[in-house]
C-alpha cells in the first residue's frame, strides 16, 4: 500500500472485519476447533488466539480457550438459556406445520 493513510488503519479495519467474521462463524456452536476458525479467517492459530483473546476481553464474548485441544468453548447465548422463548419459537414452527398440512390437504382434495 502506497497510501499512508490506508497504511495506518489498514490492520485495524481487518481486524474488525475478522471480529466480525469470527462472531458469525462462531454463533451456531458451543465448542469449535482453531483450526478450522484459523482456516476460514486465512490466519495462523497463533493470530486466531489474539483476535480470541482480544474479542472475549473487549466483546465480553462468553467463552474460554483449551489451548491443549486447540479448541474454544462457548457458553450458550442467553437467548438459547430462555426457555420461554424457545417455546415461542417452537409454537411458531407448529403453527407454521399447521399450515403447510392444511395446504396440501386442500391441494389434493382438488
Amino acid at each position: 500500500m502506497q497510501d499512508p493513510f490506508i497504511r495506518e488503519h489498514l490492520e485495524e479495519l481487518l481486524t474488525n472485519i475478522r471480529t466480525q467474521v469470527l462472531l458469525r462463524l462462531i454463533k451456531p456452536y458451543t465448542r469449535i476447533r482453531l483450526q478450522y476458525l484459523s482456516q476460514k479467517l486465512r490466519i495462523s492459530i497463533a493470530e486466531l488466539k489474539r483476535l480470541l483473546v482480544d474479542t472475549i476481553l473487549d466483546e465480553g464474548l462468553p467463552a474460554r480457550i483449551d489451548e491443549v485441544d486447540n479448541i474454544l468453548y462457548v457458553k450458550p447465548s442467553e437467548r438459547l438459556e430462555d426457555p420461554s422463548l424457545s417455546i415461542d419459537a417452537m409454537n411458531g414452527w407448529i403453527e407454521q406445520t399447521e399450515k403447510v398440512l392444511v395446504a396440501i390437504t386442500t391441494r389434493n382434495k382438488e
